[in-house]
């Protein structure tokens, strides 16, 4: 699994479609998965001049809604990245609240 690659095709495929303000909810602290997806961000969002928010390090697991994913529209990013599918899950509830329009591509 090359997590640090796809991290860097997902940052090129947002740039394309026009997102300049990426979130990252990032994974548990000591995940080397988490840690090789923020290297390949980290590079892509340097190399397309976009900003880059991390938050977190957030438990990988859905209880309801993974911990602290209430708020990852304040510094109104223009695209949200999760470190999984559960915690991709427990955002999209949020987008309804929110009234943003959240688009999964």
């Amino acid at each position: 699994m090359n997590s640090a690659s796809g991290m860097r095709q997902i940052v090129d495929h947002l740039v394309a479609l026009g997102h300049r303000r990426l979130v990252y909810l990032n994974g548990p602290r000591t995940s080397w998965s988490n840690k090789e997806r923020r290297r390949g961000l980290r590079l892509a969002t340097q190399q397309h001049g976009v900003e880059l928010i991390e938050l977190g390090p957030f438990p990988a697991a859905l209880r309801g809604r993974p911990s602290g994913v209430d708020w990852p529209w304040r510094p109104k990013p223009t695209a949200i990245i999760a470190y999984n599918d559960i915690m991709a899950l427990g955002v999209l509830p949020g987008c309804v609240t929110e009234g943003s329009r959240c688009r999964r591509t």
